[in-house]
């Protein structure tokens, strides 16, 4: 009998961007969420006062975002607009929660179980069914208002903004038979970190980092997009996270000028380098199929 007799199509992947960094993809049957932040509590507010996570503001995001189903929560690094939610939107599905050390210790003070919170460093490898998670070194983007460690277990009750240090960033190569995925949520890069991988498709984090100087953000370019080779593109923290979900993203204010400058350049660069630019439109599901969007 022939090989290809009764073989099952691969399922596709389907993305869903949430604003910020925050995604959501599945394949039908397995699904996994990054970064998720739907509490949307600004830089401003963070900065000066107490905040917590608004289980009210997660739940209308999700529900909005039509993800139904959850199998693993994965944070990029620990600031309020990656870790946030995560906890909390790893209990309400009843899944694991996997991050740096900085993460866990933001879950510790959340209802989510102690079993289901992982540490994990650069080089793991964690397999949620269909996918298969791979964990990269990364740098958080300039500025960084809250560099450093969480040394210890945040409390249940609100903490100062300041308090969600970032705890090292990471990438995630997410693999699938259907299409390869990297997810680089840092506007930065570190030489050489993303050597001999190549992907379907990139989400690229554009925060302030790409209009420093066209010298660091060529050098961005070349290690990070250049490196994995994707032919698709599609850019993630650009919007203004102190914006609630309810109303179409907006840009922050300040980084206005920034924004334009970083999106004709990568327009002049995906057209040189023939790579798709796909801007992603929130709580809208996409499908990607051998890395077209």
């Amino acid at each position: 009998m022939s090989d290809d007799v009764d073989r099952a199509p691969v399922a596709p992947i389907v993305w869903t961007f949430c604003g910020t960094s925050a995604l959501h993809l599945t394949d039908g049957q397995y699904s996994l969420m990054i970064d998720p932040f739907f509490s949307r509590v600004s830089i401003a507010r963070a900065a000066t006062r107490k905040i917590a996570p608004d289980l009210n503001l997660i739940e209308r995001g999700l529900h909005e975002a039509g993800i139904g189903k959850v199998d693993a929560v994965f944070v990029s690094h620990a600031h309020h607009d990656h870790v946030m939610d995560a906890p909390l939107t790893a209990w309400k599905y009843e899944c694991s929660l996997y991050g740096s050390p900085s993460t866990v210790n933001v879950g510790v003070g959340s209802p989510l179980h102690a079993d289901s919170m992982h540490a994990i460093a650069p080089g793991a490898v964690v397999p949620v069914g269909t996918f298969s998670v791979r964990v990269l070194a990364a740098k958080h983007g300039h500025p960084n208002l809250a560099p450093g460690e969480i040394k210890a277990a945040f409390p249940t009750r609100p903490v100062w903004g300041l308090r969600y240090r970032d705890g090292g960033a990471f990438s995630f190569v997410v693999e699938h038979n259907s299409a390869t995925t990297l997810i680089h949520p840092g506007a930065n890069y570190i030489a050489g970190a993303l050597d001999g991988t190549t992907v379907d498709t990139l989400f690229l984090g554009i925060a302030g980092s790409w209009a420093r100087c066209k010298t660091f953000r060529r050098r961005l370019w070349r290690s990070v997009v250049e490196a994995a080779a994707p032919r698709v593109l599609i850019p993630v923290h650009w919007d203004d996270f102190g914006a609630p979900l309810s109303r179409p993203l907006v840009l922050r204010r300040w980084s206005r000028g920034s924004f334009e400058s970083s999106a004709r350049f990568l327009e002049q660069e995906c057209g040189v380098a023939g790579i798709t630019l796909h801007w992603p439109r929130p709580f809208t599901a996409t499908m990607m199929s051998n890395g077209n969007p």
